[in-house]
């Protein structure tokens, strides 16, 4: 798999499952409200807890500096402190980072 399809396929739903799990466990967000949140559905939540999808996070075991970014993303997110196309941005930026690492 080529580092593009990677991170499509792979990291940004690990990353979102990451963000979803952290609003609900720490931030006290309910699956629906973190859905909203991160633009995807309830039933993808759920599905993300249960680790049907969103399960490849090894990325983040591997570089501990995003695993950092996904949980600012959550602090964030949870602060208030972003809006929907900043969370966004900060998806792409966190793949955008994962793919310049696989081409290394």
């Amino acid at each position: 798999m080529s580092s593009y399809d990677r991170v499509f396929v792979e990291v940004m739903p690990a990353a979102r499952a990451m963000i979803a799990k952290k609003l609900i466990s720490s931030y006290g967000y309910s699956q629906k409200s973190a859905a909203e949140k991160l633009g995807i559905t309830q039933p993808a939540v759920s599905q993300y807890k249960r680790e049907l999808r969103g399960s490849k996070t090894v990325i983040f075991s591997e570089h501990s500096e995003l695993a950092v970014q996904v949980n600012d993303i959550a602090k964030k997110i949870a602060g208030g402190e972003v809006t929907m196309s900043d969370v966004v941005a900060e998806l792409f930026d966190l793949c955008r980072v994962v793919y310049e690492k696989g081409k290394e």
